[in-house]
């Protein structure tokens, strides 16, 4: 008799606690439900920071085509010599299709290229110092901006 009601307290305590249920085989559909959803948030994360660094990498991509153009301008410039420089304040804004003056400045790849404009200013700063600043202009708002100066010398 003591041994019946310790296996019967002790089934009790089992039930209880949620202990030997047999019943319950698989998942149900709302543990289904909750993995699902974990997965779901962990794929939108991953999905959301790849797709910023494509856009940081195209982003990248525009910044350096910015940067090689306004390079190439200036190496045109000093391939055309100092003399072809002008000498008072000029800004030549290919945003306003500006055209280039009678000796050819700014020289091609001048006013744009694609979706990128480009500004030369030029003026003359001292006797044998000319001062150059190319902006090139991209996604309407964004620039880039060399300035260097020549002299007759180089």
């Amino acid at each position: 008799m003591r041994q019946s009601l310790v296996t019967e307290a002790l089934s009790l305590y089992c039930k209880k606690m949620g202990v030997g249920r047999k019943h319950e085989v698989g998942l149900s559909l709302l543990e289904v439900l909750f993995a699902f959803a974990l997965v779901t948030i962990a794929v939108l994360g991953i999905m959301a920071v790849y797709t910023g660094g494509l856009k940081l990498s195209a982003k990248g991509e525009r910044v350096l085509f910015a940067t090689e153009l306004s390079q190439t301008m200036m190496e045109v410039i000093k391939e055309q010599g100092f003399d072809k420089i002008p000498t008072a304040r000029t800004t030549f804004d290919g945003r306003a299709n500006q055209a280039p003056n009678a000796d050819g400045f700014p020289p091609a790849p001048y006013p744009k290229v694609d979706d990128y404009v480009v500004q030369v200013t030029a003026y003359q700063k001292e006797d044998f110092l000319k001062s150059v600043t190319v902006r090139v202009f991209y996604d309407n708002q964004n620039s880039v901006v060399l300035q260097t100066y020549f002299t007759p010398f180089d």
